[in-house]
C-alpha cells in the first residue's frame, strides 16, 4: 500500500526565524481520506505544500509512494474551452489527438501515430469524455458547461471543475487546500457527497459538517507535535474536549500546590530572617551561632528543594494552553435597530434585488443565506448606505454597527501601526486577538505573512473592539479555525447580541 512519510522534518521560511515544525514525523495512507485542523497561522497549507514538493524541509525527508496534486490548481493558461482544458489536465488526451489528427493529415509518422495511439488507449481516451461528464453530474453540473470557456465560469463552478480535474487524475493523492472557500451551503453539500465517494485525498478546511461527511481520518496539528486519529472530526473533537477537561484540572491542581509551595518557600525566609536576627542580637555569640547555622543549613537545603519543586511544577503548565474567553458587548438604546420596506437594487439592467422588506428588533439574529449572486451582500452593502437604492432603510441614528467584511481591510503593515491609525489600545486589542487563538508573535510579523484566518481575526477584533449596537457580519468565519469559530459560537450564545450575517457553515447557523 502507497504512503506518504515525512522523517523527523523541520521547516522554516526563508529569511525568517518563524519554526513552522520541528521534529516532524507523519505517516499517511494513500487510501485515506484525511482533514488537517489546526489553529490558524500552525502550517496546515505548508504541511500540503511541503508534501506536494511546491516547498522544501530545512531538515529531514519527505517520502511519496504515490504522485500528488494540489487544489487550487495553477493553470498554465487557463483560457480556452473547459473540456479541452480538463482533457489537457487529466492526461496526455489533447496530445495524442493532436498526432492522430496530424497523420491523417500526412502531417505525422505512422510510428508516431501508433504511439500516441497506445498512449490514449492506455488512458482511455475513448471513454474520458463520457468520464468526465459523469463526474461533473456528481456535482450538480450540467453537460453545456463543457463548451463555455473557463474563465467566464463562477468560482464555485471553477472549484466543481477542478475538482473532476484532479480526482480522474490516475494514481493520484489529492491535496485539497480549503476547497469550500468560493462555494454555498448547497454547493459544499454536493462537495461533501463527491469527495465521500472518493479516497486519497487530504484536506484543510475549517468546516466541521463538512469534515465529518467526508474524512476517516484526522491529522491535528498541536503545537510542533501531530497528532493522528481515526474517525470523522466529532470523534476527534470527542476525545479532543476529553483531554481538555482533565488537561484543565490538572492545571488547577498544579497551580494549587505552586501557591501553597510558594507560602511554604515564604514562611521558610521568614523564619530564617528571624534566626538571623536573633543571632545578632544574643548574647552568647558562639552558641546561638553554631546552632543558628545548623538551622540555617536545613533551611537552605529545604529552600532549595521547595524552589526545584516550584519550577517543576511551573514547568508542567508552561505549555499549557490558556485561552481568555471572547466577549461580546453591546449597549442596546431602541427596539428596532432596522426597518426595510419595498428594498430594490440593480446593477444596470440586471435586477439583484426585488421587493425586500424586514425589521429587526434588539437581540434578534437574523442569516442571509441563499446561492451564490443571489443578492446576499449587495443586501448588506445596502444596510450599510454603501450602494445606491430604491425603497425605504430606516436606521435610528444612536445605532453603532460593527461591520466585518468578507475582504480585510489590512492585508500589508504591522498591527502596532494598524492600531495607531484606528485609535485603539494594545492591551485590549491583544486580550480579544487571544480569545480567538492568536499567537503571542503576531504583534511582530508583517500582515504579508498573515494567513487569510489570521487576517480574519484582526478584522473580527476590530469588530469587537468598541461595543456596538448590531452586528453586520458578511462571511465571518472565511478562513477562521475551528477553535475560533467555537469561540465566537460561545460568545454569541452567551450575549446574545443583535446581529445580521451571511455564513455557510452549517454548524454556526
Amino acid at each position: 500500500m502507497s504512503k506518504i512519510r515525512i522523517l523527523n522534518g523541520s521547516f522554516h521560511y526563508p529569511n525568517t526565524n518563524q519554526l513552522v515544525f520541528e521534529g516532524l514525523n507523519l505517516d499517511i495512507e494513500a487510501t485515506w481520506k484525511s482533514g488537517i485542523v489546526a489553529r490558524n497561522g500552525m502550517g496546515k497549507t505548508t504541511l500540503l505544500k511541503l508534501i506536494h514538493g511546491d516547498l522544501k524541509l530545512t531538515t529531514g525527508d519527505c517520502q511519496k509512494e504515490i504522485e500528488t496534486a494540489f487544489f487550487p490548481i495553477t493553470f498554465k493558461h487557463s483560457d480556452g474551452v473547459v473540456l479541452e482544458l480538463m482533457k489537457k489536465e487529466i492526461g496526455p488526451y489533447v496530445e495524442c489527438e493532436q498526432v492522430m489528427a496530424a497523420f491523417l493529415q500526412g502531417e505525422a509518422s505512422e510510428e508516431d501515430y501508433y504511439e500516441a495511439l497506445n498512449t490514449y488507449l492506455e488512458y482511455d481516451g475513448y471513454e474520458i469524455e463520457s468520464k468526465i461528464k459523469k463526474e461533473i453530474h456528481r456535482l450538480n453540473l450540467s453537460d453545456d458547461i463543457l463548451s463555455r470557456e473557463y474563465e467566464t465560469l463562477s468560482g464555485g463552478e471553477q472549484t466543481k471543475i477542478q475538482m473532476v480535474i484532479l480526482f480522474l487524475r490516475p494514481q493520484t493523492f489529492v491535496l485539497l487546500d480549503e476547497p469550500t472557500n468560493h462555494l454555498d451551503k448547497e454547493g459544499i453539500e454536493q462537495l461533501s457527497n463527491y469527495l465521500k465517494c472518493k479516497s486519497g485525498f487530504l484536506l484543510v478546511s475549517h468546516h466541521r459538517h463538512f469534515l465529518d461527511a467526508c474524512v476517516d481520518h484526522i491529522i491535528a496539528l498541536q503545537g510542533h507535535s501531530v497528532v493522528i486519529q481515526q474517525g470523522n472530526y466529532s470523534s476527534y473533537e470527542y476525545d479532543y474536549e476529553l483531554k481538555r477537561e482533565f488537561e484543565l484540572k490538572q492545571r488547577d491542581k498544579i497551580e494549587k500546590d505552586i501557591r501553597r509551595l510558594e507560602e511554604v518557600a515564604r514562611d521558610r525566609r521568614n523564619w530564617s530572617n528571624a534566626r538571623e536576627k536573633e543571632k545578632i542580637g544574643a548574647g552568647d555569640k558562639g552558641f546561638v551561632s553554631h546552632r543558628a547555622a545548623k538551622m540555617m543549613k536545613r533551611a537552605l537545603h529545604v529552600e532549595r528543594r521547595i524552589d526545584q519543586q516550584l519550577q517543576e511544577k511551573k514547568e508542567l503548565i508552561k505549555h499549557k494552553e490558556h485561552i481568555p474567553y471572547l466577549k461580546i458587548t453591546q449597549h442596546q438604546q431602541v427596539s428596532v435597530l432596522y426597518q426595510v420596506s419595498h428594498l430594490n437594487v440593480s446593477y444596470g439592467d440586471k435586477m439583484i434585488l426585488r421587493d425586500i422588506s424586514f425589521t429587526l428588533e434588539a437581540g434578534e439574529r437574523l442569516v442571509i443565506e441563499g446561492p451564490n449572486g443571489s443578492g446576499k451582500t449587495t443586501l448588506i452593502k445596502s444596510l450599510l448606505e454603501q450602494i445606491p437604492y430604491d425603497g425605504m432603510i430606516k436606521r435610528d441614528n444612536r445605532v453603532k454597527v460593527a461591520y466585518v467584511s468578507q475582504f480585510p481591510k489590512y492585508q500589508s503593515g504591522f498591527l502596532r501601526d494598524i492600531l495607531q491609525i484606528e485609535q485603539l489600545e494594545e492591551a485590549r486589542f491583544r486580550s480579544i486577538l487571544g480569545a480567538l487563538s492568536c499567537h503571542r508573535d503576531i504583534f511582530l510579523r508583517d500582515l504579508s505573512s498573515f494567513s487569510l484566518g489570521e487576517l480574519k481575526k484582526v478584522e473580527m477584533a476590530r469588530s469587537l473592539y468598541n461595543p456596538s449596537q448590531v452586528l453586520i457580519w458578511d462571511e465571518p468565519l472565511n478562513g477562521l479555525d475551528i477553535l475560533s469559530r467555537k469561540a465566537i459560537e460561545e460568545a454569541i450564545l452567551q450575549s446574545e447580541p443583535t446581529m445580521i450575517f451571511i455564513e455557510h457553515d452549517e454548524t454556526f447557523i
